[in-house]
């Protein structure tokens, strides 16, 4: 079952029934501005997906194939992941398609670690005295 969701950096527009690990979910990201857009993330809710639980899911571009990297976060601090997120290169005024899927480990694309924000819990170094 293929499903259809529009992303437009912020805006969502359609809604989505549940998904099992033989769903693939298609969301299109839409860049309106006439500038090129990359590094910036789109969040992708579990509550938008309509299923409980990111934990295994990628995001392939669906034209090349290529998996994208991304991550899952823990917004409220629940401990249950809320959002996936991915950062698309869009050129200006451009519309991309990726599929959210069921991914295995192997599947996962590797990557440097990264930190865009003010934190990286990852790959903070700590002082010998800290506990």
């Amino acid at each position: 079952m293929t499903l259809l969701k529009i992303i437009s950096f912020g805006i969502i527009a359609i809604s989505l029934s549940s998904f099992t690990s033989k769903d693939t979910i298609t969301i299109t990201v839409k860049n309106t501005l006439n500038a090129e857009r990359s590094n910036e993330t789109v969040a992708v809710t579990k509550k938008l997906l309509k299923i409980n639980d990111l934990n295994s899911l990628g995001i392939r571009d669906k034209k090349s194939g290529e998996i994208q990297i991304s991550q899952t976060v823990d917004i409220d601090g629940d401990g249950t992941l809320d959002e996936l997120l991915f950062q698309p290169k869009m050129g200006p005024k451009s519309k991309r398609e990726y599929t959210v899927f069921q991914i295995s480990e192997h599947e996962s694309p590797k990557t440097e670690i990264f930190c865009y924000s003010g934190i990286c819990w990852c790959c903070e170094k700590r002082s010998p005295n800290m506990d």
